[in-house]
């Protein structure tokens, strides 16, 4: 990824703060993301999403921590 291709995608999931209502546990946000979260999830490329949460998954490894177990 180049550095102006990781500022984009950083910028983009920045507007993703929106949406942490949605996703936040105990969060005050109803069972429909609002349409700001909706607009800010369309504008996120899907390579940078889908990367972004590759890299996320690696953290507690690198970090000497268990892997992340969701179940659900």
């Amino acid at each position: 990824m180049t550095q102006s291709s990781a500022q984009t995608c950083s910028s983009s999931l920045a507007g993703l703060n929106v949406c942490a209502p949605f996703v936040v546990p105990g969060g005050t946000a109803s069972t429909t993301p609002s349409s700001d979260c909706c607009g800010a999830l369309k504008a996120v490329d899907q390579d940078c999403m889908c990367s972004t949460m590759r890299i996320a998954s690696r953290i507690p490894a690198l970090c000497n921590l268990p892997p992340l177990n969701c179940g659900n």
